[in-house]
């Protein structure tokens, strides 16, 4: 159970913050909750999410954060390239969903 969990963020989650990175520096003007959503991403190395309180709190935050970029891109009416940014952002949240429940399962046990 584990296996899955911590495969999965450095081969899915880690290339797609990369190329949401690319894109959002490509494409003007950037979401500001976007910086939010990198800040939580970088303190992931810092948080041990093996612990079912520290897992949640991580997820709501990083789930927060896309909900928010999803939100001002819609409300800036921001370009395409954006919008991919925000479906990413949600894409990536929802990777954390599983790797944190899958590693808080396994250290459960």
């Amino acid at each position: 159970m584990m296996g899955p969990g911590i495969m999965l963020i450095p081969f899915f989650v880690f290339p797609l913050l990369v190329v949401m990175s690319v894109v959002a520096w490509r494409s003007p003007p950037r979401p500001y909750t976007l910086m939010w959503f990198f800040g939580i991403q970088f303190a992931a190395f810092f948080v041990d999410v093996s612990f079912w309180g520290n897992g949640i709190r991580f997820l709501l935050a990083v789930a927060t954060f896309a909900l928010a970029i999803m939100l001002e891109v819609a409300c800036r009416k921001l370009p395409r390239g954006q919008m991919f940014v925000a479906v990413s952002a949600l894409i990536v949240s929802i990777a954390w969903y599983i790797a944190v429940i899958c590693v808080c399962e396994s250290a459960s046990v």
